[in-house]
């Protein structure tokens, strides 16, 4: 499932940067399962790079290659 994801989220240690884009496109799992007990999680992931404007407080903005988890196959457990 293709998600959009804040990406001071995935890194709430650079909260005092502003990112652009702010948000990127990852296949992450979700939905609903069969049974309300369970959950859909991954059980393959592999890692993404992308590079992001990272705008420092300073006025600097260079680009910046970060790295993002994505959900390569999931399941319901």
């Amino acid at each position: 499932l293709e998600q959009l994801v804040d990406v001071i989220t995935e890194f709430p240690n650079e909260v005092e940067y502003i990112f652009r884009p702010s948000c990127v496109s990852l296949q992450r799992c979700g939905g609903c399962c069969g049974d309300e007990g369970l959950r859909c999680v991954p059980v393959e992931t592999n890692t993404v790079t992308m590079q992001l404007l990272k705008i420092k407080p300073n006025g600097e903005a260079p680009y910046v290659e970060m790295a993002f988890t994505e959900h390569k196959q999931c399941e319901c457990r």
